[in-house]
């Protein structure tokens, strides 16, 4: 597409300028020309092009299909390679990492144009298409993010951008479509304050709740990231998402730039709080305060150490704490609680610990009121039960069934054999006894379908 900014990664000077001037004379414009890996993955980090040729053989410790794999998978900019050597073994090399196109040395001007287009096409629908079912698959979390107004992000579980709200996308600045796929490290440098922590770290892969600098043409930004996760049904860390804030003069409290965001928490149905190593609750939701107050709890005694607050300690033992803080893993376990009215309720707990190095390791709590899952396979074992009792029932006159057919068939060879009236008689009311054994076949049919979609019920109860 015509004004698309294309990278020329070609290591012989000359070929390197024909290129150029045929992009030009094409209507593109030229991002630069480099002729090295390395150079490439830099340039391609500081100015973005909408694609790159990029010549498979290049000067340095690095070929091409290196180089672009990082890119790809660092800055999902599209790639067509470009070759001199069509052997198979280079061919397959190239293919296997799935590029934009290949294009032959020496090539037209009319295939350089087809190659560029169709890979621009592509990367454009792919990226619409990955939009679209990354808003599906984090549905209704991305809808709710999408609704707020405070610039929010979610990733996977290794950091790759998924889903992205409009205040998000304005304050990195960037279009959306071109942030999704991308990785957040990719997006955000680290301070000058935690390069000095950290001084032989070049890139990192976990993002810390600190300040991280947003790199743009005319100042960086220095901006706070808040951190939170997404479980999946299985109550595993499904992905992550960021709150961002650039303020970060604003925050003072370090623990509260920790927080997740409280639209967020009071967003989802579980019951959500967060320990820090000294015992204290430094965050919960909505949900958290009505359980609470059943609990008899008061807003003043939260303030107190959580393994100091008897009635949640039926609910969270300390000793489930310090479990999570030794051994920094999570731990997820189902209590049977008696409340305040003597209503029996089931909880599902799951204890996550999160680390930061400034204010070391919190537990995030999330429970989960398991009791009317619990009740309805309580309920469902029961009619399992019962419809045992019905099968047994069902098989006995079944038996007594088939046990009738032989000497009704006997009887019918004999009246058949005759021809007197009573025979004539006989043999009807055998027919008539007949017919109403195949309608019981068809009945008990019937019913051992029903018996098995009851069983399977039983089964999806004790798998859920």
């Amino acid at each position: 597409m015509k004004g698309s900014s294309i990278l020329i990664v070609e290591d012989e000077m000359i070929i390197s300028m024909e290129i150029g001037g045929m992009l030009k004379k094409l209507g593109y414009n030229v991002a630069g020309s480099v002729i090295s890996g390395r150079g490439a993955i830099q340039t391609a980090r500081d100015k973005r092009p909408d694609l790159i040729l990029m010549d498979i053989r290049l000067k340095g410790d690095m070929d091409g299909i290196e180089a672009a794999k990082k890119i790809m998978e660092l800055y999902n900019i599209p790639v067509i390679f470009l070759t001199a050597n069509s052997d198979e073994t280079t061919i397959k090399r190239a293919v296997e990492l799935k590029p934009a196109g290949i294009l032959i040395k020496p090539f037209k001007e009319r295939d350089l144009f087809g190659n560029i287009e169709m890979a621009i096409h592509k990367h454009k629908v792919s990226q619409k298409m990955k939009l679209s079912n990354s808003d599906k698959s984090y549905d209704p979390i991305a809808k709710k993010i999408s609704s707020l107004k405070s610039p929010l992000l979610l990733t996977d579980s290794k950091g790759e951008i998924n889903h992205v709200n409009k205040s998000a996308a304005k304050l990195i600045g960037i279009d959306k479509n071109k942030i999704i796929g991308r990785n957040i490290s990719d997006i955000f440098g680290i301070s000058p304050e935690q390069k000095k922590n950290n001084p032989d770290e070049q890139e990192f892969s976990i993002i810390l709740p600190d300040t991280l600098i947003l790199e743009k043409e005319d100042k960086n930004i220095q901006l706070r990231l808040s951190s939170g996760f997404v479980l999946n049904d299985q109550k595993e860390i499904h992905g992550f998402i960021f709150s961002l804030n650039n303020d970060a003069k604003s925050i003072v409290d370090p623990e509260k730039s920790w927080s997740i965001s409280p639209q967020l928490m009071d967003s989802v149905n579980e019951i959500i709080f967060r320990v820090n190593e000294k015992m204290n609750i430094v965050q919960y939701n909505n949900n958290f305060i009505r359980l609470s107050k059943k609990l008899g709890i008061s807003l003043p005694q939260l303030k107190r150490p959580v393994n100091n607050i008897m009635e949640l300690s039926f609910l969270v033992g300390a000793d489930n704490y310090s479990h999570v803080f030794k051994t920094d893993k999570p731990l997820t376990f189902t209590n049977r609680f008696k409340l305040k009215n003597n209503e029996i309720k089931y909880f599902r707990i799951s204890l996550i610990p999160e680390y930061n190095e400034v204010l070391g390791t919190h537990i995030t709590a999330l429970i989960d009121d398991m009791t009317p899952i619990i009740r309805a396979k309580e309920q469902t074992q029961c009619v399992t039960d019962s419809v045992g009792e019905i099968e047994h029932c069902i098989n006995e006159i079944y038996s007594i069934v088939n046990n009738v057919k032989k000497p009704l068939l006997n009887i019918l060879k004999t009246s058949e054999s005759k021809n007197d009236l009573l025979s004539l008689k006989i043999t009807e009311n055998a027919y008539e006894i007949i017919d109403l054994l195949e309608n019981f076949d068809l009945q008990r049919l019937r019913h051992e379908g029903v018996i098995d979609n009851i069983y399977n019920l039983g089964k999806a109860a004790d798998a859920w």
